[in-house]
């Protein structure tokens, strides 16, 4: 007779492993379809990265772009997703 193997703790916990992750498939589902909008807009031609405010320097064999305004604009727009989630 074969002695019985035995389980992980994972698998044998009361919370189980499926219980803990829940959450997370729905949460990455919203993420997606986010991300997804953003994405569409900015093909149909929202001009994200080309905002005033947005620094371009360009001279001869050096180009710099920093997205001050763009950043501020996409950290909102997080945060505000954030806090609709929360609610």
């Amino acid at each position: 007779m074969r002695p019985r193997r035995r389980r992980s703790s994972w698998a044998t916990s009361s919370a189980g492993w499926n219980s803990a992750n829940t959450r997370v498939g729905p949460l990455l589902v919203v993420v997606g379809l986010v991300v997804a909008a953003v994405g569409g807009l900015v093909w149909l031609g929202l001009p994200l990265g080309r905002l005033p405010g947005d620094l371009a320097v360009e001279r001869d064999g050096f180009r710099l772009y920093v997205p001050i305004t763009t950043s501020l604009l996409v950290s909102g727009a997080v945060m505000l997703v954030g806090w609709l989630l929360r609610r």
